[in-house]
């Protein structure tokens, strides 16, 4: 089985450790056993192994949805070809090691929300180039979320770290923002959302703008006693919404291999509400809101 590259067991009953062989396999491309009942910690490579990960770059390392504890592993850092990490959902503990994204520079979909961890986050996120979706919330980060350089970047999920904090650029992307230390502001952009701690921002509804719509998160009329919002938070939206005029345009997916980047050619309000001008051919607004033909 050394030449065993593509390994996804997903979506079972499987219970149990994870077999220590696991770590002596040195071609693996796609380690996915997400969404089981595995426990135990993190499958722990041998050298030789990662070395030869490295060489053969290890795509998709996949364990969400289980039971597996411990810190995690510093080693796998080597891991410099790895484009999707998803560990949520599990009882991790511990900080995100420094190495991690220093190294992993192909890395496009980081996802570690709902375990335990802490800590500050790495500063070398902001960095990576080819970054799409970041994921984190529901843990006890601390300290300044570092900027981000990706021009790819559309999902920033970090809500339910208390102390976290965070500088919002004013780009078309979605974060979600409600239960940190993130000053409130009234700025259009980045599209700020409050969501339920047990739903799923990557499963096939969520993909699209339109349906997380009625969770935008105004934090001048935030709830102030519920910290998990089982039902849409009800504050106005400008009707049209930015949020349709994006999802109508084809923004519509925030996974990181099906999404698509239409351009915005304006931005313009009236006493209708604000309104993306994407594909339509206005161009800038004049003055009071209406925008040129």
């Amino acid at each position: 089985m050394r030449s065993l590259n593509d390994f996804r067991i997903s979506g079972n009953s499987l219970s149990g450790v994870i077999p220590t062989a696991f770590g002596l396999l040195p071609s693996m491309a796609v380690f996915s056993i997400s969404n089981n009942d595995f426990s135990g910690i993190l499958p722990v490579f041998s050298s030789t192994a990662l070395v030869e990960m490295q060489l053969t770059r290890l795509n998709q390392f996949v364990v969400h949805n289980n039971s597996l504890s411990d810190t995690l592993p510093a080693s796998y850092s080597m891991w410099s070809g790895v484009a999707f990490i998803s560990l949520h959902t599990n009882q991790l503990e511990g900080t995100i090691p420094a190495a991690w994204p220093s190294s992993v520079l192909n890395l496009s979909d980081f996802r570690v929300a709902n375990n335990s961890l802490t800590g500050t986050v790495p500063a070398a996120f902001g960095k990576l180039s080819f970054l799409t979706s970041f994921s984190i919330s529901s843990n006890a980060f601390s300290g300044m979320l570092p900027g981000f350089s990706s021009s790819s970047l559309i999902l920033v999920d970090i809500q339910h770290n208390p102390q976290l904090d965070a500088t919002l650029p004013p780009k078309l992307q979605a974060w979600t923002t409600c239960h940190t230390s993130i000053p409130c502001t009234d700025s259009l952009f980045p599209m700020q959302y409050c969501m339920p701690r047990n739903y799923d921002l990557f499963s096939d509804a969520a993909k699209n703008f339109a349906t997380i719509a009625p969770y935008a998160y105004h934090c001048t009329n935030a709830p102030q006693t519920s910290l998990e919002p089982s039902e849409p938070i009800t504050t106005p939206t400008p009707q049209p919404s930015v949020i349709s005029a994006i999802a109508s345009a084809g923004i519509t997916t925030l996974d990181s291999e099906q999404q698509t980047h239409p351009t915005v050619r304006c931005l313009w309000c009236s006493a209708a509400g604000c309104v993306a001008c994407v594909r339509s051919g206005l161009r800038l607004p004049r003055a009071g809101g209406v925008p040129h033909q």
